[in-house]
């Protein structure tokens, strides 16, 4: 007998809340009268605790693909350390002309200078006498860097303070990395130089604390602390994306099924890098090793991100033999040939700087660095896919002519490209993903003017068409869901506006070329 009880009356519960499974009812009256209490606490996922990961989060129930999973306001934000100059009030680049506040900082308008964000800094400066003199176009700025750790130091005493001394600062690893000498310094003595009445243990705390739970949002040269969001393992392949409304306030769903009892994870590294890549950022910026399946296996689930082509061999590939483990060989698949650590080292540095050498903006340079490294580096290397990334991008924006068009030749690279970076996509990060939703709009251009063109010349028939048609509204309507999630000025969300308004008349032309069809009798 089910001892669940009604969260309302105590009686015995007849059904239970749909959305988070934790809480029960005797019945539709009293889960409706308890709706208003309860709907701040009705989340898909509980806090776990293990002495392996810490708190984590664990799903109480499916959690369906692109599904909310938590939105979390920040406890506080602020610009990095080390940024450039910009507004304390709206944390957005400055443009041309500049409100200069009382306290000397440069601020977009006298609204934002009057911003309760920037008091903290603002009123610190105004009891230290002095007016600050700010040069907008030194980089990286140092009138920034402790900007950050002074609104973090105003919260004393509330509860919002509470919960960021319960977040880890990893405090003796990130002493012995040198980077209290490197960061935190420079905070202390800005703010000592402010008068600010602090001690260096508690800045090298809240640096620390910012240095390993923040999260920068894609908008902002900004970051922020989440305390709900910091409880998200890390996973190189995440079951979730994370997005940032205009207030900075983040949102996290569900990129693929996430079935009840798992780990909700997100990514801290970009999962488009290749393994020693992820883990070296890893390791200098969270202070932990990955050890996640994708960073075990030496091929990552398939896409053989990290691996080289072999110089003896024309089929074999060249991985690393222990990826967890420091220092060791490289094999082939095919023959003998190993590479040292050391090797492989030395070819990655070369043909990093090659890659950060590439002009930009150009087709011609992109594809000239593909084909000169085509020998070493496998196609879906992580090299190649952030240079492949760009370049299906490029194929049919890189002409200046306003009515430039793809030629045939361009719509069948777009669409390969398009095509081998989805794949990859699937194989260490699955489902709904901002990347997956630009790509897809990529490749149901280039099919649509493939298709075009093939029309035009009499070797695509009305049905084949069609088809081909219904399949880019399928790919049209997913990157409209993906992407509209992104901030209103962010290039995604405009590109979701210009997929909707595409979707729209790709559904009235498949509508007026159906009924014209049926009329001639070609169905």
């Amino acid at each position: 007998m089910s001892d669940r009880r009604c969260a309302v009356c105590a009686s015995p519960a007849a059904s239970g809340c749909s959305g988070c499974h934790a809480v029960f009812y005797c019945g539709k009256p009293h889960q409706k009268a308890h709706w208003k209490q309860h709907k701040p606490a009705c989340v898909p996922y509980k806090i776990a605790e293990s002495p392996e990961l810490g708190r984590h989060l664990l799903a109480t129930r499916n959690i369906r693909p692109g599904e909310l999973v938590l939105r979390n306001a920040p406890l506080v934000v602020g610009p990095k350390q080390f940024s450039d100059a910009l507004c304390l009030g709206c944390l957005r680049p400055l443009g041309p002309s500049v409100h200069l506040c009382q306290c000397g900082y440069p601020m977009c308008s006298p609204q934002c200078a009057a911003a309760a964000v920037h008091q903290p800094e603002c009123e610190a400066t105004r009891r230290s006498g002095r007016r600050l003199e700010v040069d907008v176009t030194v980089s990286p700025n140092p009138h920034y860097q402790a900007v950050t750790v002074l609104r973090c130091l105003a919260l004393r005493g509330t509860d919002a303070w509470r919960q960021l001394q319960q977040l880890q600062a990893h405090e003796q690893e990130r002493q012995l990395s040198g980077r209290h000498a490197e960061l935190d310094d420079h905070a202390l003595q800005f703010l000592h130089y402010l008068g600010v009445d602090v001690s260096p243990q508690e800045v090298y705390q809240i640096c620390g604390v910012l240095d390993v739970n923040g999260f920068e949002g894609p908008l902002h040269r900004a970051v922020g602390l989440y305390p709900r969001a910091a409880l998200l393992e890390h996973n190189c392949s995440p079951n979730t994306t994370r997005t940032f409304e205009e207030d900075l306030t983040l949102v996290l769903r569900a990129s693929v099924l996430i079935p009840k009892g798992s780990h909700i994870t997100t990514s801290y590294a970009d999962p488009l890098w290749g393994t020693d890549n992820r883990r070296y950022f890893l390791r200098q910026t969270k202070y932990f090793d990955c050890t996640c399946r994708r960073c075990a296996d030496p091929t990552e689930c398939g896409s053989e991100l990290s691996s080289l082509r072999c110089p003896d061999c024309s089929d074999g590939l060249v991985r690393c033999t222990a990826p967890l483990e420091p220092a060791v060989p490289w094999r082939c698949s095919q023959c003998p040939r190993e590479l040292s650590a050391t090797e492989v080292v030395q070819i990655m540095q070369h043909i990093g700087e090659q890659l950060v050498n590439v002009e930009k903006g150009s087709v011609t340079a992109a594809e000239t660095f593909i084909r000169d490294f085509t020998t070493v580096l496998p196609p879906t290397h992580f090299y190649m896919c952030d240079i492949k990334t760009a370049l299906c991008m490029l194929y049919g924006k890189e002409k200046e002519e306003e009515d430039a068009v793809l030629t045939e030749a361009e719509a069948k690279r777009k669409e390969e490209l398009a095509r081998e970076l989805l794949d990859v996509l699937q194989k260490v990060y699955p489902g709904q993903s901002r990347l997956r939703g630009v790509l897809l709009y990529e490749l149901q251009t280039a099919i649509l003017r493939k298709a075009q063109i093939d029309v035009e010349g009499g070797r695509l028939k009305a049905p084949e068409w069609r088809t081909l048609a219904q399949t880019c509204m399928g790919y049209l309507e997913e990157c409209v869901a993906i992407l509209e999630r992104e901030p209103t000025v962010t290039t995604e969300r405009h590109l979701a506006a210009q997929a909707a308004g595409e979707l729209e008349a790709l559904t009235k032309v498949l509508a007026v070329a159906g009924y014209k069809a049926v009329m001639a009798g070609d169905v």
